[in-house]
């Protein structure tokens, strides 16, 4: 049978409309696959040029033009008219979300440590023109966060402070957060924080008891395990924290071992030497000592003369009976012209008992501010113990600073003061000591924390 004639002509007009279909499928997969693949590279080159902008802004460069330079060098360059939406300085824009002008979003809008790359492009299209659509348009966009170094108290402020991230590895004597024997301690202006995630961060053994007038908080998986110590032996009981912190900290916050070894290349070497005979008192010097701090006979008072003492080899142990003070004047006053930092390279720290401990770190301005407010500094590489055994009237004064040690807190029926923050691996109390730990920031170190950058969205 033949087809009609105005048969034979729908079939021109189907195979017409299947053509104009089949080049906008054709049309919808390349260009389509085009103006993808543009949005792509342009989310790229958003991405980093917010960061290198970011990152110039904390080093305190003009940030501005190195975020365009870093989008020219992906291909999108500001004076390019075929790349631009509307003119040729429309296709990138870099701001600060503080900026007069600037569309930053919630929660970034209005703050300064944010700043946001747009970069709008227009892709000629090659099968879409059959359709009316010449070239599509691109808009994309990234905001980084440009966070300066930082001063301010160590680990939010906390007055103890264990780093430990996890369970104690192989060997560690001692568990994050140990309470053990008789002890008795009291601590006050800031609290307590363990960053442990291990389920025995917190053990306690015999009487040891614990009084936290701002709050302890434990990071063990989010929530306490209340199974590891009697309740009722912290008071107020642990609770969650929101975030451990990094291990080992100097990705958060700066070491001042670069400070403290060119401040010891400075002093010289220390020494001890007899001043009186009777009442027997020696004088001690800052520098540098070798196979650790001396130990002289008979004992007697020793006065630390102002600086930095640099046990660049062995132990600083004091185990004779000795009145050890950093109070020259007798004034009990922080003086100027007073106080110590004691510096162990690789040894270990001890305190014995059966001293009178008046100790003290340096507040004056002459001191390098990375070094203000430090008592007893053991760098990450020193994984040695720091022993706090003071008798009654004891006090230690100033940050206790010992990221990859076990500060130990002990005693016998004795009461002494750490007017401290101390920061370890782990923290231990033994004993029968009643221990009263208060944190007062105008005594302690101010750490510099790390300039941060990163990629918000």
């Amino acid at each position: 049978m033949k087809a009609l004639r105005f048969e034979r002509a729908q079939t021109l007009i189907f195979i017409a409309v299947g053509l104009v279909a089949l080049v906008a499928l054709t049309a919808l997969s390349i260009d389509g696959g085009s103006v993808y693949a543009d949005r792509r590279h342009a989310q790229n080159a958003a991405d980093t040029a917010a960061l290198a902008a970011a990152l110039s802004k904390v080093n305190g460069e003009v940030w501005k033009p190195v975020g365009l330079e870093r989008a020219n060098s992906n291909g999108y360059d500001d004076a390019d008219a075929s790349a631009a939406t509307t003119s040729p300085t429309s296709n990138i824009e870099i701001y600060s979300c503080d900026e007069a002008g600037a569309s930053c979003a919630s929660p970034y809008a209005g703050k300064s440590e944010y700043l946001q790359v747009i970069i709008r492009t227009r892709v000629k299209t090659y099968f879409a023109p059959i359709v009316g659509i010449g070239e599509l348009a691109n808009r994309v966009m990234a905001i980084a966060r440009a966070r300066p170094a930082e001063v301010k108290p160590w680990f939010d402020g906390n007055a103890v402070v264990s780093l430990m991230p996890g369970c104690p590895p192989n060997g560690w004597p001692s568990d994050p957060f140990t309470l053990s024997g008789d002890s008795t301690s009291i601590v006050g202006g800031s609290g307590v924080f363990v960053n442990s995630t291990c389920n025995n961060a917190i053990t306690q053994n015999g009487a040891a008891s614990l009084t936290v007038n701002d709050g302890f908080n434990i990071c063990s998986n989010g929530q306490p395990n209340l199974a590891n110590y009697a309740l009722g032996s912290i008071n107020p009981p642990p609770v969650a924290c929101n975030q451990t912190m990094p291990y080992p900290p100097d990705t958060l916050i700066q070491m001042p071992d670069q400070s403290i070894l060119l401040s010891c290349d400075l002093e010289g070497n220390g020494d001890i030497t007899l001043i009186s005979a009777n009442p027997r008192v020696w004088r001690a010097t800052p520098g540098k000592y070798y196979d650790g701090f001396p130990s002289v006979s008979p004992s007697g008072k020793l006065l630390l003369e102002k600086g930095i003492y640099c046990i660049m080899d062995g132990d600083f142990d004091l185990h004779s009976s000795w009145e050890i003070t950093t109070d020259l004047n007798n004034n009990n006053q922080n003086d100027p012209s007073e106080g110590v930092l004691i510096y162990v390279h690789s040894g270990s720290v001890t305190f014995n008992g059966s001293s009178s401990l008046e100790i003290s770190a340096m507040y004056s301005s002459d001191v390098p501010a990375a070094l203000r407010g430090i008592l007893i500094y053991l760098p990450l590489s020193n994984d040695s113990k720091v022993t706090l055994n003071g008798s009654s009237g004891s006090a230690f004064t100033g940050t206790i600073l010992a990221p990859s040690s076990l500060i130990e807190l002990t005693g016998n029926n004795t009461s002494y003061s750490v007017n401290s923050q101390l920061v370890g691996y782990s923290v231990k109390t033994s004993g029968t000591a009643t221990v009263q730990i208060y944190y007062d920031q105008t005594l302690n170190n101010l750490g510099t924390y790390n300039p941060r950058v990163a990629l918000m969205k």
